[in-house]
């Protein structure tokens, strides 16, 4: 049987819902707009861009707030445990709440239907929300709210970095480094396809790997690093061996930027040996002992 996760959800930072920009501004008016209605709304968006704690959002802005709210995660629980059990009675658990699909995609669209049908009919008084990828197509949903993703957001970013770190901080029991620009703009320059949530793992594992007052892009996941390096030798007009040269040079330096001219840990950092380390970086005119604390 289905259980409610909690009569009254703690209040939740709403990562989603930080910044500036229009994208967010607009999504902060719908939300209040839709709050205010009783209507079941279907939020759409790509996975990380923060559906979840849009839904939330809505749940404490309206009139519901204090009631009942049971979250179901559509995509951890079998789909037919969740059909019958929704079907059947289960949706008592919020009379009077409201009812959150979470991740509804894997759902037969006849039962989403039949699942809206049952509770406007019934005397159960639950409000439906559910959350889907942006691509998919929920039936019977009164009204739909799209959370933009991050890169068409990317102006949001700086508040967004200064939030997670904040959080994380005090997770880790960290100090909270700051980024230097040349970091800042590789956050700013990447197309972060899991939206906030790859962004907030990203900087948490910055933060673990940073032992510094200032976050150099040496400390970021290799993912950004290499995408980073990638895009700075694609954008000037080099031969392949130069571009190779290049890349090659802007890894060399993050790394040992990251353990302080040490060769053999940047060795190990780069996945390489110190013998072709050292044959690169004499090459490439690189000096480790710059790097040194």
């Amino acid at each position: 049987m289905l259980r409610k996760t909690s009569s009254t959800p703690e209040p939740r930072p709403a990562p989603g819902l930080i910044g500036a920009s229009g994208a967010v501004r607009r999504l902060r008016e719908q939300i209040a707009e839709l709050a205010a209605v009783d209507a079941s709304v279907r939020i759409s968006g790509e996975p990380g861009s923060g559906k979840t704690f849009v839904a939330h959002a809505i749940y404490d802005a309206s009139p519901r707030v204090g009631c009942p709210f049971l979250s179901i995660n559509c995509a951890t629980l079998p789909v037919e445990q969740v059909e019958a059990d929704l079907l059947r009675g289960g949706m008592a658990v919020p009379v009077n709440g409201v009812l959150l699909l979470d991740d509804a995609d894997g759902l037969n669209p006849d039962v989403q239907s039949a699942v809206l049908r049952v509770l406007t009919a019934s005397p159960l008084n639950v409000r439906v929300l559910m959350t889907s990828t942006a691509d998919s197509h929920h039936v019977g949903a009164t009204a739909t709210i799209v959370v933009p993703a991050l890169r068409d957001r990317r102006g949001d970013i700086p508040l967004l970095v200064d939030h997670f770190l904040e959080v994380l901080g005090r997770r880790h029991r960290r100090s909270v480094p700051r980024l230097c620009q040349e970091t800042l703009d590789v956050l700013l320059g990447y197309s972060w396809p899991g939206n906030v949530g790859e962004l907030e793992h990203a900087l948490e594992r910055t933060l673990l790997a940073c032992d510094r007052s200032v976050v150099q892009p040496a400390h970021l996941p290799v993912t950004l690093r290499t995408h980073a390096a990638m895009t700075a030798v694609a954008t000037a007009p080099l031969s392949l061996e130069a571009a190779v040269d290049a890349l090659e040079a802007r890894l060399i330096r993050w790394a040992l930027e990251i353990v302080r001219g040490n060769r053999s840990r940047a060795a190990r950092w780069l996945d390489t040996s110190e013998r072709v380390l050292n044959y690169k970086m004499k090459k490439l005119g690189i000096d480790h002992m710059q790097y040194r604390a």
